[in-house]
C-alpha cells in the first residue's frame, strides 16, 4: 500500500541522516501500516519496538495515541490483559502529563477490551463506555461521543437493554449530518434500525 511504501522511505531516510526520533515515529508507524496491511504478529512486533525507541529517546509526545494502538493490537493478538494494563497505565499517566485529548478513547477502547475478557466484564465496560461518553460531551469532541455512545448501545443491546437504546443514541446522531461519510454514523444508524419501532433511521 501507498502509506506504507512512505512510511519506510521515511524512515531509511531517518536512519541515513541519523534522526532517532523520526527512526523511533517511523518504525512504529511501519509496524502499525503492517498490522492494518494483515501482518499481525510482524506488525505488532514492529509497533511495539518504535514504541520502546520513544521512550529511550525520552519522547512521550502523543503517547495516548501510540499506547492505545498498541493496546487494540495486543488484545487482537489474544493479550487482552496485556491491553487493559497499557490502557490502565496510559490512563494514570495523562493525569501527570495533561495530555487528555484523547481520553475519551482510552475509556472506550478500554471499554471494548473488558468485553474481550473470559467471562467478559459487563460492569467494567459499561463504566468505561459510560465515562468515554462523558468526556467527549464534556470536551465538545463530538465523533468520539458518537463512537463511545456505539459500544455503549453495543453493550446494552448484548446485555437485553436494547429498550434504554434509542433514547440514548438518537440525540447525539442527531448532531450530525447524516451524509457525512463516518463510519459511526452508518452502525449508529444500524443500531437505531435494529430496534422496534425505530425503522425511520
Amino acid at each position: 500500500p501507498l502509506q506504507q511504501t512512505q512510511t519506510i522511505l521515511a524512515l531509511a531516510l531517518a536512519r541515513e541522516h541519523t534522526m532517532p526520533l523520526y527512526v523511533a515515529a517511523g518504525t512504529y508507524l511501519n509496524g502499525l501500516a503492517k498490522w492494518r496491511a494483515g501482518d499481525r504478529t510482524g506488525g505488532l512486533e514492529e509497533m511495539r519496538r518504535g514504541w520502546t525507541l520513544l521512550h529511550e529517546n525520552d519522547c512521550y509526545l502523543c503517547e495516548p495515541f501510540w499506547g492505545t494502538q498498541v493496546a487494540e493490537a495486543n488484545a487482537a493478538a489474544g493479550q487482552v490483559e496485556t491491553g487493559l494494563e497499557i490502557l490502565r497505565e496510559l490512563i494514570d499517566s495523562t493525569e501527570q502529563s495533561g495530555q487528555r485529548w484523547l481520553d475519551a478513547e482510552l475509556h472506550r477502547t478500554r471499554g471494548e477490551l473488558f468485553l474481550r475478557t473470559d467471562p467478559p466484564n459487563i460492569s467494567a465496560s459499561e463504566q468505561n463506555f459510560t465515562k468515554a461518553v462523558e468526556i467527549a460531551r464534556s470536551q465538545q469532541t463530538k465523533t468520539f461521543e458518537l463512537r463511545s455512545a456505539v459500544g455503549l448501545a453495543r453493550l446494552w443491546i448484548r446485555d437485553g437493554r436494547a429498550a434504554s437504546v434509542s433514547e440514548m443514541l438518537a440525540p447525539i446522531l442527531a448532531d450530525f449530518d447524516t451524509g457525512q461519510d463516518l463510519p459511526e454514523i452508518e452502525q449508529a444508524q444500524k443500531l437505531l434500525r435494529s430496534l422496534p419501532g425505530c425503522s425511520g433511521f
